[in-house]
């Protein structure tokens, strides 16, 4: 039975990675990239991470850095994920705080890159150029 069980949690996991693994292949062999940056127009709190690590993989750590502060914070956070112990450190509550801590890190470190998007000079920022915008627009100018 824990074999059974064990087996069937190995599937689940290998069978999410290969659907992220294939949405990240579509988006880039599509050209959209970032989802998010595609539909709104602005990059999402984690791009770049991707850029980052590859880059931090040739050694270039200054350029890691450039393209996204908490990139170190990927492949811990995916093998964590994937074939970690859960709860993390044997409690659900340190789990949980680890997890806020991560997911508002990442958002602080977005908005500062919004703010300050010129100066990274990383991404452009332009909500006129999202999917959605214009599908929305498009719509407003037929109907009125």
């Amino acid at each position: 039975m824990k074999d059974k069980l064990l087996k069937g949690k190995i599937q689940q996991k290998l069978i999410t990675l290969a659907i992220l693994a294939g949405t990240v292949i579509l988006l880039s062999v599509t050209g959209i990239g970032c989802l998010n940056r595609f539909l709104f127009g602005f990059p999402c709190p984690g791009c770049g991470i991707t850029r980052a690590c590859m880059a931090a993989l040739r050694g270039d750590f200054i350029e890691a850095l450039r393209w996204h502060p908490l990139f170190w914070i990927a492949v811990p956070g995916i093998l964590y994920i994937f074939l970690g112990e859960k709860p993390l450190f044997g409690k659900e509550k340190i789990e949980t705080i680890f997890i806020v801590a991560i997911a508002l890190s990442l958002l602080l470190v977005w908005i500062i890159r919004i703010f300050w998007a010129e100066y990274f000079g990383l991404f452009n920022i332009d909500g006129g150029t999202g999917f959605m915008v214009k599908l929305v627009k498009q719509i407003f100018c037929e109907v009125f």
